[in-house]
């Protein structure tokens, strides 16, 4: 079974609740309401999309709301049918400034404070395809309320005929029930009282079981950081569906559950498998786009002589692309070497799979010999991701060999988006002819986190290139709303060539907010440009942050970096857009320009020019050579910078120049005294405070445990 979360829309029509229509009248006006859904869309009838996984918005004529201009709801009902409807009363309203309603009408939903208190109930009764307990809210300070939705939703498809109770629980005891306080904006809940850990659906009153159908079961938003199960109980016996992937919830999140009661091919408990070549050329006819597909490895695979390969899962159109869940249960594909992929629609998007979108876990691929000349490539996938569907996981799976492509190339993928890469490792010799290539990704483009991840070997290409990453959503791809792009206990220990925006872990970040934290780089990096019509924006760790809100922290570079007419730093090359924070950070390198032309070089930042950079705790050492603005810790400071408590070993200023004055707190060379806790990378970790929890800092070099 899988327990996967859907961004999309739902609601619930609600049994009738027992009321009268002689509410309290107030000393006020009868009011008519509109109302609408939002951006977070609320109600909706029943009418299930199997490709998309939404549910399809509409209100009834009749559904009851519950309108506050005080303490207690008045009742209010939809004139019509629809995406919009007219909500009216036969009592009459006091005036107020703001009006606040929750969906559905419920007597014992009180305002309290300004936020509405109600009740996820523990106990659910079975109502076929009818999401009757979820809640939604809106505020207006006019006559147009707008609806969003509070609760989750849980899509249970049960095909047996003896169900007696269904129970749904978080793996980490996760209250999924209780009562919540509503803020009625904007739909958040600040507090969750009475919680209840487990949610039961039981058989309608004078009914024994649950028959077959569709049920919902709503539930509190929150992250189930490992997972839910869910238990079907028939008569003293009972079935567990159980997933530990992490489920990120809010109000518009709909969890589709695999079919109990049957075992069709391709399901968890009864999945495709694949044992040989014939067996993979084959899946992705066997693929459905309604339902996850599971996939099995059951033996190792030798891909020899496989040059011109079809990618399984070969769309990048959303709708044409299956969700796939692929386990190498530690086999390896071996020799996978083609060198041309089919095309399939939008393109050509070159790799094992041309479009992941699911999950992929244990399995290695060794022996790579990859070599084509799409736009976009990657051994894995062409694309891992897809943009408002499930987040894609990959974990446990090693890349190693060769891999060459044009650009938009990495080893992983040529693209990622929306997806959690955790514990991968990557090493190859990576050759692009064209920009964006990286040992994992040629191009990060929204909301991505890697976690434990290592990459080594080396990468050739010429702009945005890294061991790691090549480019971080460039300015040619940028989505309408870039999201976050997390690097968390990684490494990047390769070379890298180019000609600009080149980075011994990512060459060119453009995206709304990027960390790193506890990372290090150690390759050399290399420019190749000779033109000075071009600056070449080289980072130990980042090239040039051209857009990011950036913060590294607890990282380090150790490599030399050289060029003609480089603008280069240890840390950052450039802090060209957005602005720049590291800290608790260190650079060991040597740079030389090969260029008589002046340019901006820094242990740690070599052009700050930026909205703003700060530098905080760090420690820079090695030599530069150039006849540009030098400085120990900034190049050149163009705009408004920051730097505290550094030190360093140089005799350089900390500051080469300063076009902006700059502000500076406790910085200095290290004296004599203070050379020895400074005297290998280990001990700078040390002095600079990094936790053993995460570091081992007993060898001459930290590295992450």
């Amino acid at each position: 079974m899988t327990l996967i979360a859907v961004m999309g829309v739902m609601a619930c029509k609600k049994e009738a609740p027992d009321f009268t229509d002689n509410s309290t009248p107030t000393n006020g006006d009868y009011i008519t309401f509109t109302a609408n859904f939002g951006e977070l869309a609320s109600k909706t009838a029943a009418t299930y999309d199997d490709a998309s996984k939404k549910l399809t918005l509409s209100w009834e004529a009749g559904d009851q709301v519950g309108v506050y201009s005080s303490q207690t709801p008045i009742l209010f009902k939809a004139s019509a049918a629809g995406a919009s409807t007219t909500l009216t009363s036969n009592v009459k309203v006091a005036s107020a400034s703001s009006y606040s309603a929750v969906f559905p009408y419920m007597t014992d939903a009180l305002m309290e404070d300004g936020a509405l208190v109600a009740t996820v109930p523990s106990e659910q009764t079975a109502s076929p395809d009818e999401p009757k307990y979820h809640i939604a809210v809106a505020k207006t300070s006019s006559n147009a309320f707008a609806f969003k939705n509070v609760t989750a939703a849980v899509r249970l498809d049960v095909k047996a005929e003896n169900i007696t109770k269904i129970v749904v629980s978080g793996n980490k005891g996760e209250n999924l029930a209780g009562k919540i306080s509503v803020n009625p904006e904007n739909a958040s809940i600040s507090g969750v009282t009475a919680g209840v850990p487990e949610v039961a659906v039981v058989p309608a009153p004078g009914a024994s079981v649950i028959n077959a159908g569709i049920y919902y079961v709503s539930i509190i938003p929150q992250t189930l950081s490992e997972g839910f199960t869910v238990t079907y109980h028939y008569g003293a016996n009972s079935d567990r569906q159980e997933s530990t992937d992490p489920i990120y919830m809010d109000g518009n999140t709909l969890i589709v559950c695999e079919g109990f009661g049957t075992a069709v091919e391709g399901s968890q408990s009864n999945p495709f498998t694949v044992g040989s070549v014939e067996d993979l050329k084959g899946l992705s006819a066997k693929l459905v786009s309604n339902l996850p597909n599971y996939v099995v490895m059951t033996k190792d695979i030798d891909m020899t002589g496989e040059t011109a390969w079809t990618p399984i899962s070969n769309s990048r159109t959303s709708e044409n692309i299956p969700e796939i869940h692929f386990d190498g249960k530690g086999y390896s594909i071996k020799n996978f070497a083609p060198t041309s992929c089919t095309a399939a629609d939008d393109g050509t998007q070159a790799g094992f799979f041309g479009t992941l979108c699911g999950s992929c876990k244990n399995v290695n691929f060794t022996g790579v010999a990859m070599a084509v000349t799409s736009n976009t490539a990657g051994v894995l996938a062409g694309f891992i991701g897809v943009e408002g569907r499930v987040q894609t996981w990959v974990s446990n799976v090693s890349l190693s060999g060769t891999m060459g492509g044009k650009k938009v190339s990495g080893g992983f993928c040529g693209t990622i988006t929306n997806a959690l890469v955790e514990n991968c490792t990557t090493s190859l010799v990576i050759t692009a002819t064209d920009a964006e290539c990286g040992g994992f990704a040629g191009r990060l483009a929204s909301d991505v986190k890697f976690v434990g991840c290592s990459a080594t070997g080396s990468v050739t290409g010429t702009r945005a290139a890294g061991c790691f990453a090549g480019g971080s959503n460039t300015t040619s791809s940028a989505p309408v709303n870039p999201g976050k792009i997390e690097f968390v206990r990684c490494v990047a220990t390769g070379n890298v060539t180019g000609t600009y925006q080149l980075g011994a872990f990512v060459g060119h970040i453009h995206t709304e907010n990027v960390s790193m934290t506890d990372c290090y780089a150690t390759g050399n990096v290399t420019t190749t440009g000779t033109q000075e019509s071009r600056a070449k924006q080289i980072g130990g760790l980042v090239g040039v942050n051209s857009g990011a809100q950036l913060s590294v922290a607890n990282c380090y570079y150790k490599g030399n970096i050289s060029g003609a007419y480089i603008e280069a730093a240890g840390i950052l090359g450039v802090d060209a857009s957005g602005s720049s924070r590291i800290q608790n950070s260190f650079a060991i390198v040597d740079m030389t320009c090969h260029a008589s032309a002046s340019k901006q070089n820094g242990g740690i930042i070599g052009c700050a020019r930026a909205t703003s950079a700060e530098v905080t705790n760090c420690y820079a050492e090695g030599t530069i050579t150039s006849q540009g603005a030098i400085g120990a810790i900034i190049g050149e400071a163009q705009t408004t910078s920051t730097v505290k408590n550094c030190k360093h070993n140089t005799e350089l200023n900390v500051i080469g120049a300063e076009t902006v004055a700059a502000t500076q707190q406790n910085n200095a060379k290290i004296s004599e005294s203070e050379a020895a806790d400074y005297a290998t990378p280990s001990k700078i970790a040390t002095k600079l405070g990094w936790s053993t929890t995460v570091w081992d800092l007993s060898g001459t070099a930290p590295t992450l445990k």
